[in-house]
């Protein structure tokens, strides 16, 4: 994750020497990248959690932040949020809304994260599923660089409110993955 941050803000220097029609061309590739990046992640993290859906209310009760009932009535929605987040940054629909969601969860996981950890607790976190991946300090700090990528989305999509700016962003993806600006 640490290099998609860099090689990220290399390429945001390096944009400052190009032509007009380059730079756009990088900030469309960049905004799809940071996009499908993030898009994928929510995705896998909404299966892992539906596939181990059995689980999961004792899964968020681990944090111990919400009471058993806050738990049950919130469990579906995890994974239908996540889930929705990544249908929106992997197609672009509605696009502000999804990068806003990315954030927003991102920022919540990562407060649950630090409570527990300045609690002294460290346990599996759970974000993709049944893992045994601990909480701690690169938890948070993955969260953090995913917030970055949700705000920098969230930035450059403001516009994509619009059904045209929709229809514009799918014709300027179907560009990139063909691999050129002029095809």
């Amino acid at each position: 994750m640490q290099g998609v941050v860099w090689a990220l803000t290399l390429s945001h220097a390096i944009g400052g020497q190009m032509d007009n029609e380059g730079r756009q061309y990088m900030e469309d590739g960049l905004l799809f990248a940071e996009r499908i990046v993030l898009g994928l992640i929510f995705a896998i993290s909404s299966i892992s959690k539906i596939h181990s859906f059995s689980t999961l209310v004792d899964e968020i009760m681990d944090y111990r932040i919400v009471s058993r009932g806050t738990a049950n009535l919130f469990s579906p929605c995890l994974p239908a949020a996540e889930l929705a987040i990544s249908a929106s940054l992997l197609t672009g629909i509605l696009l502000p809304v999804g990068s806003l969601g990315a954030g927003a969860l991102l920022l919540v996981f990562s407060v649950a994260i630090v409570v527990n950890l300045r609690r002294g607790r460290r346990f599996s976190c759970h974000c993709f599923g049944k893992t045994r991946t601990l909480i701690g300090p690169s938890t948070v700090a993955r969260n953090a660089a995913l917030f970055v990528l949700a705000c920098a989305v969230a930035v450059q999509s403001f516009p994509a409110f619009s059904l045209v700016k929709v229809r514009e962003q799918w014709q300027t993806d179907l560009q990139l993955l063909r691999g050129g600006a002029g095809t």
